[in-house]
């Protein structure tokens, strides 16, 4: 297993922490016995790749063991062995694993650079992989290109026990998040719930979106509790 730090990932302030840590506690009573969860987003740019690797850490600092798949393989580095290189036979599990400095958290990078991602995702060696990370790992993370975007997540999905999508505040329209959703549905993964993100001070302290925020929150506690 190569080693690796989470590069670039600010730490959270004290609220952020609090937050992050509940809904890492939801997640593990939401999904029961699941172990594979999906974070995705409708749009680019709504933050589900920091919401993912976020959550991984989170769950090693309380005491769990994950891995944060990167299986965005339209924006991959091509530096790294990884996930399009698994999916292609080109190298084993052990060689994709990279362990971070966090203890228990590690990650599996996108890999080279995928000429058709879709086709590989199509690959049984996707559904092959995820089950052998859920049996050495307590959680598996994958970050998955937008769902409302490209039909990668919806296909990454059909092996996954939840999805949680990264919602970014008044960026999405409502159809084409519910679009999203029902896209999500579809594959028979139950959906979670969503994160809102980029939501300052100002606005929570607006009534109009604290009764949102509020709401969204109890529907996110009821999914747990069921």
């Amino acid at each position: 297993m190569n080693h690796a730090e989470f590069e670039r990932l600010p730490e959270l302030d004290c609220a952020g922490r609090e937050e992050m840590n509940a809904l890492c506690t939801r997640l593990a009573l939401a999904t029961g016995t699941g172990k594979r969860i999906l974070v995705t987003s409708c749009l680019a740019g709504e933050g589900k790749t920091f919401l993912a690797a976020n959550i991984v850490r989170t769950l090693a600092r309380l005491g769990h063991t994950a891995v944060l798949v990167d299986a965005d393989l339209r924006c991959t580095q091509g530096t790294e062995k990884g996930l399009s290189d698994y999916l292609t036979d080109k190298c084993e599990l052990d060689e994709a694993i990279v362990q971070t400095a966090v203890a228990g958290a590690a990650t599996v990078d996108s890999g080279t650079v995928a000429e058709n991602p879709l086709t590989l995702l199509n690959s049984p060696r996707l559904e092959t992989l995820l089950q052998a990370l859920a049996q050495r790992f307590e959680f598996v993370i994958v970050d998955s290109p937008a769902a409302g975007l490209y039909a990668d997540a919806m296909e990454i999905a059909r092996f996954c026990d939840g999805t949680v999508f990264a919602v970014k505040y008044a960026a999405a329209r409502r159809k084409a998040l519910v679009q999203a959703r029902q896209q999500m549905e579809r594959s028979g993964t139950p959906v979670l719930g969503a994160v809102f993100n980029g939501v300052t001070f100002e606005t929570l302290s607006s009534r109009r979106f604290y009764n949102k925020a509020l709401y969204a929150r109890c529907r996110a506690y009821a999914h747990a509790k069921n």
